[in-house]
């Protein structure tokens, strides 16, 4: 064979061996991972010290937890990087960097509030391991409705430590447990894998302030539910509180200004702040507000004309029956009553009122609601208002009339008694 048959075969042989033990590589490098491990368990495995200078307690591990992780190809080395030379110092700085191999999640750490507090060496500050575990890490998608409820009970941990709350002027707890009697704590209790935990509204690595950007923040509110709610956010959308958010009011009402934010209630519960009988409530805390009628030149006395009205009374009874605010204005689709879109615009009253009362639609439609929002007469002298009054005027003689006639009667009464005498 030639020399330069020998060279151009040297190169496809290579090839050849290359492939045949191209398997064993790996297989080496796991053998060595596993020797390795192996020495580690033999110290951090120990159920108990079983000579002087084992692990103490804290440093021990169970290898099972590894084994049934989310890390369990991975070697004691992969995370405690500082360690590869065996025997390591006693006591040695073990701490874990998992930017290495998760960047994205610890740069979003880093800039949250719990990440800014961990920079500032705060003891309070959540790192990874106080929420994702040690060895017996486990993936979001093993057991969703699990993780979901590990979620709430991760964050109540230190939310409802009275210690932790009180060093950083954080909201009362019995505002965060209150979310555990919510539509949405009772789903997660149940198994739902829908229903939104802490995460899922103020964001997990994320999670921040309400500064503008948080999704929590109060113009980003109606996008945030609606991720869950999409019809609703819909009908929100085109309304008059919700064009009023996209043009940037942080005065007009989202999800959270009327459902409330931990404490979401079910609109058949009597205590939920979107009940029947507590709608008129509901609204009125922004509608009866003076500034707030002053700067959107809304009509005053609104609850008032309402409490005293037909329906109004009846509400304030505790007939579920009754019409409140929203059976006539609408829910998440409130429009002003020029919009021929409105359920209170004129041409759209009769079917308004229809929906209560078929048999006298239009009958109905033609009558006053709000029988006070009158702002001329309002501010009237109650003097005035008195003597222009007919009925009033009416009942004053009705009344003086049996005035009169009960003197009368007592008079002559008196007199018949006298004459028995």
């Amino acid at each position: 064979m030639s020399p330069s048959r020998h060279s151009a075969a040297w190169p496809a042989g290579l090839m050849v061996l290359m492939c045949l033990f191209a398997p064993l590589i790996p297989s080496a490098a796991a053998a060595t991972d596993a020797a390795l491990d192996e020495r580690c368990v033999r110290c951090h495995g120990q159920t108990a010290p079983s000579k002087p200078g084992a692990a103490p307690t804290r440093l021990r591990m169970n290898p099972d937890d590894v084994r049934g992780s989310a890390h369990a190809a991975l070697s004691c080395d992969d995370c405690h990087s500082q360690m590869r030379v065996l025997p390591h110092k006693p006591l040695a700085d073990a701490r874990v960097d998992c930017s290495r191999c998760h960047a994205a999640e610890t740069q979003t750490l880093a800039l949250s509030v719990h990440g800014l507090a961990a920079a500032r060496n705060d003891p309070d500050a959540p790192g990874c391991t106080a929420c994702h575990g040690t060895h017996a890490v486990r993936a979001i998608k093993v057991r969703k409705a699990e993780f979901k409820r590990e979620v709430v009970s991760l964050c109540l941990g230190c939310h409802t430590d009275e210690r932790i709350v009180a060093r950083h002027n954080l909201p009362r707890s019995s505002v965060i447990v209150a979310y555990q009697m919510s539509v949405h704590g009772d789903a997660v209790t149940r198994g739902s894998e829908k229903a939104p935990t802490c995460s899922d509204c103020h964001g997990s690595h994320g999670a921040g302030p309400i500064d503008g950007k948080a999704p929590h923040d109060p113009l980003k509110v109606p996008e945030l539910c609606g991720g869950c709610h999409k019809a609703e956010l819909e009908q929100y959308r085109s309304s008059v509180h919700g064009t009023a958010v996209a043009a940037g009011d942080e005065e007009s009402p989202t999800c959270t200004s009327c459902h409330g934010e931990h404490l979401i209630q079910a609109r058949t519960d009597p205590a939920s702040s979107v009940s029947r009988r507590n709608i008129p409530r509901t609204c009125s805390s922004c509608h009866e507000a003076l500034d707030i009628q002053t700067k959107h030149k809304l009509p005053q006395k609104r609850l008032e004309s309402f409490e005293t009205s037909y329906h109004g009374t009846l509400t304030r009874l505790g007939k579920t029956y009754a019409a409140e605010c929203a059976s006539c204005h609408g829910y998440h689709d409130i429009l002003p009553s020029s919009d021929p879109s409105s359920r209170i615009n004129r041409a759209n009253l009769a079917t308004t009122c229809g929906s209560c009362h078929p048999a006298d639609a239009v009958a109905f439609a033609t009558l006053t609601v709000h029988s006070g929002l009158d702002l001329q007469r309002e501010t009237t002298p109650f003097w005035q208002r008195l003597l222009e009054s007919p009925w009033i005027w009416l009942q004053s003689v009705i009344l003086f009339s049996l005035a009169c006639g009960a003197a009368a009667l007592a008079w002559r009464w008196s007199g018949l008694r006298k004459r028995v005498r």
